[in-house]
């Protein structure tokens, strides 16, 4: 079963999402706001998080840089309640629950992400005549995120070339971020082979 984050201000609202997403075979951790994400992260391994708006707009700017490395690594959506319906920006709630379940859930090692923009040739073939220009947003000890606008099919394996070296690194995509998902970096989450089984 999955696990999600659903962070907001108001407990009528985080019992509502609650109801919700358990009726949807989703284990649910409520938090009131930003500040206690970075601990649940570290204990739990979670599926995705969720923001309500205006918890989101009245957290505090060091809250929120806090928490963005984390909207950036997990599936994230923000949303309200309108008529006692859940509204999810961008998507669907249901649509938000299948990319959690897509989603290898994972806990959060300290240190284990380190910001690096750092440009690369991404490709769907060891030939790269398809390659997509892109750049890393963060490299961790087991991967990497690569921003993309295409479409991208979790499990799927990829080819990324580091501008200006001659290695090649093949990989394995554990998460998609859609291009227009509110709120979230597009691209794509990599366990990255070893180099010696690149150019299988």
């Amino acid at each position: 079963m999955i696990c999600c984050v659903v962070i907001a201000m108001e407990p009528e609202t985080r019992d509502f999402m609650a109801h919700s997403l358990e009726a949807m075979g989703t284990e649910v951790i409520l938090l009131p706001g930003l500040g206690k994400l970075s601990q649940i992260v570290k204990e739990v391994p979670i599926s995705g998080i969720l923001l309500e708006v205006m918890t989101g707009i009245k957290a505090g700017t060091r809250e929120k840089e806090a928490a963005r490395e984390f909207f950036e690594m997990y599936p994230f959506g923000k949303f309200k309640l309108s008529e006692r319906k859940v509204v999810l920006l961008g998507e669907s709630l249901d649509k938000f629950v299948m990319r959690c379940r897509e989603f290898e859930p994972r806990i959060v090692r300290d240190k284990s992400r380190h910001l690096r923009f750092l440009p690369v040739l991404l490709s769907r073939d060891a030939t790269f005549s398809d390659a997509e220009k892109s750049v890393t947003t963060n490299i961790s000890e087991d991967g990497i995120f690569l921003f993309s606008a295409q479409d991208w099919d979790v499990g799927s394996r990829v080819w990324v070339r580091f501008y200006g070296e001659d290695a090649v690194m093949a990989g394995i995509v554990r998460r998609w971020t859609p291009w227009g998902t509110a709120g979230s970096m597009p691209g794509i989450g990599v366990h990255l082979e070893p180099n010696e089984n690149a150019a299988g």
